[in-house]
């Protein structure tokens, strides 16, 4: 009896120190400040020279970024910062000219676990072009951190290890979103993409607000905000909504908020990805009757694929004289409606095959209204348009007609 009672005490003492441990692990939200908690020496992979992203210099810096010096101490010049054995460090900014604002800050740091380091900022000290040194004193709390291609990101830590693990996947949805951003033609069907709405909110939880009650749409989660330094938005805010990513994008400088609405591209991209997967599209290939289109080439050729008697796809080969290039134009058809051009410009030049490529997201064929995105640009810029396209296209079909498929 007293046995199974000691293997029930001993059972039930095993399962508190279980969920303590998986709970200690979980969570970050036990610190209280700089000076309580201890620095772990056995952790010194952040330790020594880096070039940083951003002096470390205020507490509402949300990220770093540390990459390894350059040999060349030339390349070094920017920003950068050390992590001294001491839990000293040093950020600063360094010139190839004198004349410019100089700062210095410095402080001291400590590694938590193979997880957190928390820092301690002393002082700001600024030379040259600029005044206004300070001693803050102050904490700016535990960041995250985690290692990248080549060196080591920092983020804000939420207070909760699974939620910053999580908040690392939210900010590449953020960055590999705002790379596709740019690829949009801001000139061609920016209106139908970015519906920017003026403000002059400056919280972030209030702007996004903003932005989602002026959407209509009530019931959201607020995820993660990225500052996207090579794009005109002030900050890119992650949220979900019916379980979907939707993307916040904030522009400072002219005080206005959108909601991305990318999704006329995503519905044209998930037919022409049925239409590519239908197994037994019939293709018939003919030669371009080049006086229809303009072009000086007899190897031009048309190939139109379709199911069912219906046109599914027509593809347009143009090949330009005494050149190693040549351009390729695919049309994608819905109900006889083009719904996506395709150009693809392909050079080959000493046995180097380079291409560049552009879509053309069709919302309405009669009223000329489209999306362009870039896709690739290896062989130099395609400038084209739905404007451009459409004369041609009509060509095309018109070949395709003569042909009585």
């Amino acid at each position: 009896m007293h046995l199974s009672i000691n293997k029930f005490l001993k059972s039930i003492l095993l399962l508190l120190f279980f969920v303590t441990t998986i709970s200690y692990g979980q969570k970050q939200n036990n610190y209280d400040g700089f000076d309580l908690v201890t620095n772990n020496s056995k952790i010194s992979a952040l330790q020594g020279k880096w070039k940083i992203s951003k002096l470390i210099s205020d507490v509402e810096t949300k990220e770093y970024i540390l990459t390894p010096q350059s040999s060349d101490k030339f390349n070094n010049y920017g920003n950068n910062i050390s992590l001294n054995l001491d839990q000293t460090f040093e950020s600063d900014y360094s010139s190839d000219c004198g004349n410019d604002c100089f700062t210095t800050t410095k402080g001291k740091y400590k590694i938590i676990d193979e997880n957190y380091i928390c820092f301690y900022l002393e002082k700001i000290l600024k030379r040259k072009m600029c005044t206004g040194s300070s001693e803050p004193n102050k904490d700016l709390g535990v960041y995250y951190f985690f290692k990248n291609n080549n060196g080591f990101n920092l983020i804000k830590s939420s207070g909760n290890l699974e939620r910053d693990k999580m908040n690392v996947q939210y900010r590449d949805l953020i960055i590999t979103k705002s790379e596709d951003f740019q690829n949009y033609d801001y000139y061609y069907g920016a209106n139908f993409l970015y519906k920017w709405k003026q403000t002059n909110l400056k919280d972030e939880n209030e702007i996004v607000a903003y932005c989602m009650s002026e959407n209509k749409i009530q019931e959201y989660e607020f995820l993660y905000t990225k500052i996207i330094d090579d794009y005109k938005a002030s900050f890119v805010a992650l949220v979900k909504v019916n379980n979907e990513f939707h993307y916040v994008i904030y522009d400072g400088s002219n005080k206005q908020v959108c909601l991305f609405d990318d999704y006329q591209v995503k519905k044209i991209d998930k037919l022409v990805n049925e239409i590519n997967d239908i197994k037994y599209l019939k293709s018939t290939k003919f030669k371009e009757t080049y006086n229809s289109i303009t072009s000086l080439s007899d190897k031009n050729t048309i190939t139109v694929y379709k199911h069912k008697d219906e046109i599914y796809k027509v593809q347009h080969i143009k090949y330009y004289q005494n050149s190693e290039t040549y351009c390729t134009t695919t049309i994608y058809f819905q109900n006889l409606n083009p719904i996506y051009i395709e150009s693809q410009m392909t050079t080959i030049n000493n046995n180097n095959t380079k291409i560049s490529k552009k879509g053309i997201y069709v919302l309405d064929w009669e009223k000329s209204q489209a999306i362009n995105k870039v896709i690739v640009e290896d062989s130099g810029k395609i400038d084209t348009s739905i404007y451009v396209e459409k004369p041609k296209i009509n060509a095309i079909m018109s070949e395709v007609k003569n042909q009585k498929l």
